[in-house]
């Protein structure tokens, strides 16, 4: 195969292969925006939740730990603002724990260390063998460029 036949299509895909490769360990071995045993489209956003004051606070946070939503009963903003700063703090923190623990039950279980290797090492050789076939394109190019210089000097 000459350089010239090495496209970089050839490239391209090795390199398409690698992504969907890394992107499903990164997703414990599910296709990229796939949740354990859901579809892309049933995949919902994790949130927590929290609340205080006998439920009479509530708060949202979404990933990233922002904050969503905030509900506070009216009849609570006669408690004083230290008081209803102090249960806004514990509903809030509260939404973060449960942010944490539905992250965590969200996430991928641990990888398969052989499948990995195996991975690897699909790559490795699939990469080999391309920069192989580019290697032997180039020295065929110059063998080519190194013949046509002598037959010019000989002319």
């Amino acid at each position: 195969m000459s350089v010239g036949e090495f496209g970089g299509t050839d490239f391209e895909r090795l390199l398409d292969e690698t992504r969907r490769a890394l992107g499903a360990l990164g997703s414990g071995g599910r296709p990229p925006g796939e949740a354990a045993g859901l579809g892309e489209a049933d995949a919902a956003p994790v949130t927590g939740a929290g609340s205080a004051a006998d439920g009479k606070i509530t708060a949202k946070v979404a990933a990233g730990g922002h904050l969503e939503e905030l509900t506070v009963d009216p009849r609570l903003l006669r408690s004083g603002s230290e008081e209803l700063c102090a249960q806004i703090k514990i509903a809030v923190n509260a939404a973060m724990d449960d942010l944490r623990a539905q992250t965590a039950q969200a996430s991928p279980a641990t990888m398969d260390l052989t499948a990995l290797a195996g991975m690897i090492e699909g790559l490795q050789t699939e990469s080999v063998r391309q920069m192989s076939q580019f290697t032997q394109g180039v020295a065929e190019t110059v063998a080519k460029i190194n013949a046509a210089t002598r037959g010019e000097r000989r002319g």
